[in-house]
């Protein structure tokens, strides 16, 4: 009744966890903290300590997992968050058995909490699905990546000429021009 998992074992109750989190892949179960904390071993300076949610997502044939991180600020401008995700991809495969199947990295405090700073992956979840999470990095590209280097970038250029990006350039009056 309360959601949450367990077993007895030689009269002591042992909670594993809760049975809506629980991702079940190809029929077998796999616990989300089990995944988050391989992915934070992917790179203890990067990867913010319990700022990790692994959780299923539905795709029309299977269940899929998503494991969704903060990075540390000071680590972020030095990153290869390509490079970062492969790396997430591997550790929790070697780990567990199992490879995300989508990694989105976050920026440092904005991966949603409780009050007592247990992560909300059901929540997250939500933001994904939604699309509204501020992104840094999104393995499948579905979320637009916010403050990327490309996209600031390519805003600043339209903003300065917007005819560089397709539109027509501005036409100049026939009295500047004979001025010259």
């Amino acid at each position: 009744r309360t959601g949450d998992e367990g077993f007895l074992e030689e009269g002591k109750l042992y909670i594993t966890g809760r049975l809506k989190d629980l991702i079940i892949v190809g029929g077998k179960n796999y616990y989300p903290e089990d995944i988050e904390v391989a992915a934070q071993e992917a790179d203890r300076v990067a990867i913010r300590p319990g700022c990790v949610a692994a959780f299923a997502s539905s795709t029309k044939d299977e269940e899929q997992v998503v494991c969704v991180f903060e990075v540390r600020k000071k680590a972020t401008d030095q990153l290869d968050f390509a490079a970062l995700s492969d790396r997430v991809v591997r550790t929790v495969g070697i780990s567990s058995g199992l490879q995300p199947h989508r990694i989105i990295i976050i920026p440092e405090r904005s991966i949603p909490k409780t009050t007592s700073g247990k992560v909300q992956r059901r929540q997250t979840r939500r933001l994904v699905d939604e699309r509204k999470l501020r992104v840094l990095y999104d393995s499948a590209g579905l979320i637009a990546v916010e403050g990327s280097l490309l996209t600031n970038a390519l805003s600043a250029l339209k903003q300065a000429f917007p005819w560089s990006l397709g539109s027509q350039p501005p036409v100049e009056e026939e009295e500047t021009m004979s001025r010259c």
